[in-house]
């Protein structure tokens, strides 16, 4: 259709207002967002759409543009500092646009090793700066309007669990003999972000909770659901390695919310369905008589 770039072919009419011009370039984000989060666990499948170029252009100001009136701000590029304050909407596309990169570089099989780890470490940090700016930027706004920067901050949380789930296991396929010193600093890094990423998602799920019990589901988000389940998923393994009841109770934490939000989004009971079932599976798996082996 072109609307991911000027210079393409067009097949929509040119736009010769502010509000079409602002329309296109929030549909294609839409669509740059979608494709990547739908990646999340499908491990080695393609992008529909290509990155994003670092002069595009974020969305402006999300207020102006649902009352349809133009907005006198200086416009700003994907490229800038995460620490210029954008409108949610843009902080959610910052967040689609890592995700992207974190998932093309797990995909990607054919890295240098000394390059693939030092890549690794450069998205953790990136993302984590991101993710550590939306708290404080959230507690500015009227939480009374919507669960505010709810999406950016899940995006930001299942991007980061994602990665650290890849580079975590010392043992099996992942490991890799005679790896740089990067290798265990990446380790290191992801065995202590999956318990505090976890940790930043209970918070979160406080938070959705809240704005559900005041205000209905109506605009909550189903990109808020995966970090939701990932954070239980991570829950599940503390406790069934350590019997943690602090861990326990952050768990069904989680497990209830995501109960509310199947009310609104089936699939968050498909994903409290797949937490029963592993776990199901691997309580028969101690089960079983060790001479069967």
């Amino acid at each position: 259709m072109g609307i991911h770039e000027r210079g393409a072919p067009q097949m929509l009419p040119r736009c010769t207002t502010w509000t079409e011009q602002e329309e296109c370039r929030r549909m294609w984000w839409a669509v740059i967002i979608l494709d990547r989060f739908i990646n999340i666990g499908h491990r080695s499948k393609p992008f529909a759409t290509s990155d994003p170029s670092l002069d595009t252009h974020l969305p402006t100001d999300d207020n102006a543009w649902d009352r349809g009136q133009m907005h006198v701000a200086a416009p700003i590029a994907l490229s800038a500092s995460q620490t210029v304050r954008a409108a949610p909407f843009a902080r959610t596309c910052q967040a689609g646009h890592l995700l992207g990169k974190i998932i093309r570089h797990i995909n990607d099989k054919h890295l240098p090793l000394d390059y693939k780890f030092n890549e690794a470490l450069q998205l953790h940090r990136t993302m984590r700066a991101l993710a550590g700016l939306l708290p404080a930027e959230a507690e500015e706004d009227d939480p009374a309007q919507r669960p505010t920067l709810c999406t950016s901050m899940a995006i930001c949380y299942s991007a980061l669990l994602t990665l650290y789930d890849q580079y975590s296991c010392s043992e099996g396929k992942r490991h890799i003999e005679n790896a740089p010193e990067t290798q265990l600093v990446m380790q290191k890094e992801s065995i202590d972000g999956l318990g505090e990423v976890a940790a930043l998602v209970v918070t979160l799920a406080r938070r959705v909770r809240s704005f559900i019990e005041r205000a209905g589901l109506g605009r909550l988000s189903p990109f808020v659901i995966d970090s939701l389940y990932q954070s239980a998923a991570n829950y599940a393994w503390y406790v069934r390695e350590s019997s943690d009841q602090d861990c326990q109770a952050r768990l069904t934490e989680l497990k209830e919310v995501l109960n509310m939000c199947e009310r609104r989004w089936k699939v968050a009971g498909a994903y409290l369905s797949s937490l029963y079932d592993f776990w199901d599976k691997v309580d028969d798996y101690f089960r079983l008589d060790p001479a069967q082996f």
